[in-house]
């Protein structure tokens, strides 16, 4: 008996990303993102155990829990009035696995939270590394230490 599963297919975005294992592998992947999540979203606890990608050519089901993080084209955006003051540090992210991933972490903090610690102490299961070309989601809990590169910059300029 052959199974149709058209009926079980729902809208996904397919997104390129850089996809960092728990072992430190580094790949280029494709993954289905449901229009209505966020790329962060992937690397929640609380969703579907596996994720559909494609690496190699190949449709793969890789492990949430397995994924360090994911690397997206990073987007910029323009500042407008009425923008809140984002807080800006530079960091080196050293993974458990010993990948060290160097960048921008960027957040508007509230009031007496504006520490690199508070923002990495904070309720999400994800940080949002800002790196040359890509932004990467990365799952707290793959996370060995954080490094600051340099003194803050309390304007968010450079």
């Amino acid at each position: 008996m052959r199974r149709s599963q058209a009926i079980l297919r729902m809208p996904v975005d397919q997104i390129e990303v850089v996809l960092i294992g728990h072992d430190g592998t580094r790949s280029d992947a494709m993954l289905f993102v449901p229009p209505t999540d966020a790329i962060e979203q992937m690397l929640d606890a609380r969703g579907n155990r596996f994720l559909p990608t494609i690496m190699g050519g190949k449709v793969q089901l890789v492990a949430r829990d397995a994924i360090a993080a994911l690397g997206v084209q990073s987007v910029i955006a323009m500042h407008q009035d009425g923008d809140l003051p984002v807080e800006v540090q530079a960091v080196a992210v050293h993974l458990r696995s010993g990948t060290v991933l160097e960048g921008e972490l960027r957040w508007t903090a509230t009031i007496g939270q504006a520490r690199t610690a508070d923002h990495l102490n904070g309720p999400s299961e994800t940080l949002e590394l800002h790196a040359t070309n890509l932004t990467f989601h990365i799952a707290k809990g793959h996370i060995a230490r954080v490094e600051e590169t340099c003194p803050p910059n309390p304007r968010g300029d450079r």
